[in-house]
């Protein structure tokens, strides 16, 4: 068994208490980006995976099923994909429930 003296340790500590916190804002980042409902709780680490893989099967459907005549899209439109507009995301919580 190798013993691992304090000070190494309390590096390996410090470096995972790093790695959480970036894990942890990583995951807070993704919750921002899935439409949810406003009384909802927040969302555990399963459950926004989860709702993320759904949102982006979601969002690439429907992408497939309009596509754009123009590849160069504006500024708001291309938003307007990445974040749905409002009735896409109500559907998509729908049919998540």
């Amino acid at each position: 068994r190798r013993t691992i003296s304090r000070k190494q340790r309390s590096a390996a500590n410090q470096r995972e208490r790093r790695r959480m916190v970036s894990l942890n804002t990583a995951f807070d980042q993704l919750r921002t980006r899935i439409p949810t409902f406003p009384h909802e709780k927040k969302l555990s680490r399963i459950q926004t995976l989860k709702y993320a893989t759904e949102y982006i099967a979601v969002m690439a459907e429907l992408l497939k099923d309009h596509p754009k005549s123009d590849d160069c899209r504006s500024e708001t439109e291309s938003e307007g994909v990445s974040h749905g507009n409002q009735s896409e995301n109500n559907d998509w919580r729908q049919k998540r429930n």
